[in-house]
């Protein structure tokens, strides 16, 4: 049974070894792909031109954008977190850290065509918690201060809370024999 178990894991070892090269590659190209028409477009400017709106959506017209590109930068910031190396994953990687600085400057400048909605209606604040969430685990994509004229943490945190939290959950009062009597 020794035997058979040993040439089993030999036999399997290769292919499982050859198989996670392909499913790495094959996710790459995936995330590529799901990734690039959002932060390729807003780095470029056109993302509120290239994202249409599907039909029944205009009412979603004021946080389409936000949600598309908090959500696309969350799902690849753990990627983008490895860092730029020389590999042809890592060569991509860094393209992708530049487009998403260069997306994030977009999304906050006030003179950009794509400057994003950070404050009116709720949803907005559950986009940027994914923004945020992003920016947190992949540091590399967030611009240096210094680099731009419209910092993205000076444009959207110096304007005033607009979005209403919920309402406040209620408080029972003070329970009866509030503690008199106790020793």
């Amino acid at each position: 049974m020794r035997h058979v178990l040993s040439l089993l894991v030999a036999t399997l070892l290769p292919l499982a070894a050859q198989s996670g090269k392909e499913d790495r590659e094959f996710t790459v190209q995936t995330l590529d792909r799901i990734a690039r028409p959002v932060i390729g477009a807003l780095a470029e400017g056109k993302l509120k031109q290239q994202l249409p709106l599907g039909p029944g959506e205009k009412d979603r017209a004021e946080c389409t954008h936000l949600e598309a590109f908090g959500r696309t930068l969350a799902g690849i910031s753990p990627w983008l977190a490895l860092g730029p190396d020389d590999s042809p994953e890592g060569k991509l990687r860094a393209k992708y850290i530049t487009l998403s600085r260069k997306a994030l400057v977009m999304a906050t400048d006030p003179a950009s065509p794509d400057r994003m909605n950070f404050s009116k209606g709720g949803q907005p604040l559950v986009d940027a918690a994914f923004l945020s969430q992003a920016l947190l685990q992949a540091t590399e994509a967030s611009p240096p201060a210094a680099s731009t004229s419209a910092s993205p943490a000076s444009s959207t945190s110096a304007c005033p809370r607009t979005i209403p939290s919920g309402p406040r959950p209620r408080h029972p009062g003070p329970r009866s024999g509030s503690g008199r009597g106790r020793t």
